[in-house]
């Protein structure tokens, strides 16, 4: 491999620019075990998605959109993926530690522009927002859903009501 990375260094100022982003990109493939086209979910992820895909069957469940943090504020790590359902985006929160039988909770959001509660594309994303607990100190995490057309969602665990709630800002 040092012999190869030498020979590479020598030429690689006379090589096109094409070939060099082509021979990149095969390398990085070749040395990192990169898969086109699929996107690589951590074991404990493939296991929160087969139950909630169990427990809603009929939602399709992202993958990719998987996100992990103590969404809940009781100390352990839960999962939560975002999936279509009709013209609804949904996101799926699964209580951890995951068992088959795992509380999990849905949050359903229609696409239009007819009131507040709804995206204005289906072609949204959820990413981890930090919060913090006021009470206990506990760090716990947010999930923000949006699309960049419209204002986003902040979805977060409401403990007083026991539920997980929304805010749009």
């Amino acid at each position: 491999m040092e012999k190869f990375a030498l020979v590479l260094a020598h030429w690689w100022p006379t090589i096109d620019k094409t070939v060099r982003l082509l021979a990149a990109s095969s390398l990085l493939c070749l040395l990192g075990g990169a898969t086109h086209g699929q996107t690589k979910v951590p074991q404990d992820g493939q296991r929160a998605l087969k139950v909630l895909e169990s427990l809603e069957p009929k939602t399709s469940w992202r993958p990719e959109t998987l996100l992990k943090g103590d969404f809940d504020c009781d100390g352990s790590k839960d999962y939560a993926f975002g999936g279509q359902k009709a013209n609804r985006y949904i996101i799926g929160i699964l209580k951890g530690p995951v068992k088959a039988n795992s509380k999990h909770w849905v949050i359903s959001f229609k696409s239009g522009k007819e009131s507040q509660n709804s995206l204005c594309s289906l072609d949204a994303r959820i990413n981890l927002e930090s919060r913090k607990d006021l009470k206990t100190r506990h760090k716990c995490k947010g999930i923000k859903l949006h699309d960049d057309l419209c204002d986003s969602f902040h979805i977060y665990w409401k403990k007083l009501m026991g539920r997980f709630v929304w805010s749009r800002l």
